[in-house]
């Protein structure tokens, strides 16, 4: 049903290098939160990572998370509170995520006007991490889980950003 790989790369390419990519998913963004009964901007955000493994052919691109003995990449990324994608940023999986945040966080420098918050997860924490949202004019909050509990605990706004990565699995493409 779809023309030669070629034609559809070259449509592709073109269009994310102009930037119509960006542009076309921003006003989705938009248009579904105001269908939602939201302003368009923003106020609160939420960010996390994730490390997934990668196929044998990988690509460049790839490490492995000491913490969670995965080899592969990790993709750091910035939702709001309805889970809506705001910035994506992937790395190798031994990227640390108090030196990754930064790179995913520079995505919002100069958008959504109304942020002042972003909640965090405590891997996150650290000098890097607080200074890149000093520089923004934002407030970093660190959120961790209790250390009483081993079982897992659904954490108050820290889900919507579980949810979704959990809506990533089902892609095969995003290793």
């Amino acid at each position: 049903d779809f023309p030669n790989r070629q034609l559809v790369c070259y449509c592709f390419n073109k269009r994310k290098r102009d930037g119509s990519i960006e542009e076309i998913h921003g006003r989705l963004r938009d248009l579904t939160r105001r269908n939602a009964g939201r302003k368009q901007s923003p106020g609160l955000d939420l960010t996390d990572s994730q490390s997934v493994k990668t196929t044998r052919s990988g690509g460049l691109c790839r490490g492995t998370d000491g913490g969670k003995k995965t080899r592969g990449r990790k993709r750091h990324v910035v939702v709001d509170t309805m889970g809506l994608l705001l910035a994506v940023a992937v790395h190798a999986a031994n990227v640390h995520d108090s030196k990754g945040d930064p790179f995913v966080l520079s995505g919002l420098r100069f958008r959504f006007s109304r942020l002042v918050r972003i909640i965090a997860g405590g891997g996150c924490g650290g000098e890097p991490a607080e200074n890149t949202g000093k520089a923004f004019g934002r407030v970093l909050e660190i959120v961790l889980r209790k250390e009483d509990s081993t079982k897992f605990q659904v954490i108050p706004q820290r889900w919507a950003v579980e949810r979704t990565f959990a809506r990533f699995e089902p892609y095969r493409r995003l290793s």
